[in-house]
């Protein structure tokens, strides 16, 4: 009878446990998807469109960044990308893409516009999200 008794209570234990953690992984999805998604856009800006991106929101006054200045900020601890004309500081953002870290930190210092544009070669488009997130790590315009 005892046996009955500790069979039902780890089994109620360990749904608990899984209960918890699926939760909390939903949960941290949730938040982190809310959490970078950025919908505001400065009073001051005036859009700024490229043929492979949405436009987004660049101030009259952004820095102008040369490729030679990208391409010193070529490590996964520094990663600037150039895309579309514009310059990204992804750093904070590696660890957190979809594909992981290992995806992108080959266009780390570099114009990524082609790997952006097809998924890295896939010919896939990135989706949205992904588009709206771009103006959180601008950092300026690529000069030409």
């Amino acid at each position: 009878m005892m046996k009955k008794y500790v069979s039902i209570a780890l089994f109620a234990f360990f749904a608990i446990v899984v209960a918890i953690l699926l939760g909390g992984l939903f949960l941290t999805k949730q938040n982190l998807g809310n959490s970078i998604v950025s919908t505001s856009t400065p009073a001051s800006s005036k859009p700024v469109s490229s043929p492979a991106t949405t436009p987004i929101e660049v101030s009259p006054g952004a820095k102008t960044i040369s490729l030679a200045l990208v391409a010193k900020h070529n490590t996964a601890s520094d990663c600037w990308q150039a895309i579309s004309g514009n310059v990204y500081d992804f750093t904070p953002f590696l660890n957190q893409h979809p594909a992981g870290a290992e995806t992108m930190i080959p266009y780390c210092g570099q114009d990524a516009t082609t790997a952006y544009d097809t998924k890295g070669g896939r010919g896939d488009s990135h989706s949205g999200q992904a588009e709206r997130m771009l103006p959180d790590y601008f950092v300026g315009r690529l000069s030409q």
